[in-house]
């Protein structure tokens, strides 16, 4: 409830419902806290706000990473995203899509099509 005043949305990762209806852990993503905001950093704070209100009943700890919609992480990623689009675009403009070569010393160029 706490988290839904404050603007935000919880998605359920990997949890397990047992037999008697209780929910369990899973896996390492248990859940994400989703906020919106005008800017990326403002977003961001909203949602960490609401890590508090995220618990386990057994009492063990979570474990949460803060830098996830950060804006030094997103610019990571779009630099990353447009690296591949480069390589892309470089494969696609000499005929190189699907295809891999390598280079053995002493056999030379091998080529693979896939």
């Amino acid at each position: 409830e706490a988290i839904r005043r404050r603007g935000c949305k919880v998605y359920y990762g990997s949890l397990d419902e047992r037999p008697d209806g209780t929910i369990v852990t899973a896996g390492s993503r248990v859940a994400e806290i989703v906020a919106s905001a005008p800017t990326i950093p403002e977003a961001s704070e909203i949602a960490e706000s609401c890590i508090p209100y995220v618990k386990l009943l057994d009492g063990w700890g979570l474990f949460h990473r803060s830098d996830i919609g950060s804006e030094v992480l997103l610019e990571k990623r779009i630099e990353q995203a447009q690296l591949i689009r480069e390589i892309y675009h470089y494969r696609l403009s000499r005929g190189l899509i699907g295809r891999s070569i390598d280079w053995i010393p002493g056999r030379g160029k091998i080529e693979y099509e896939f």
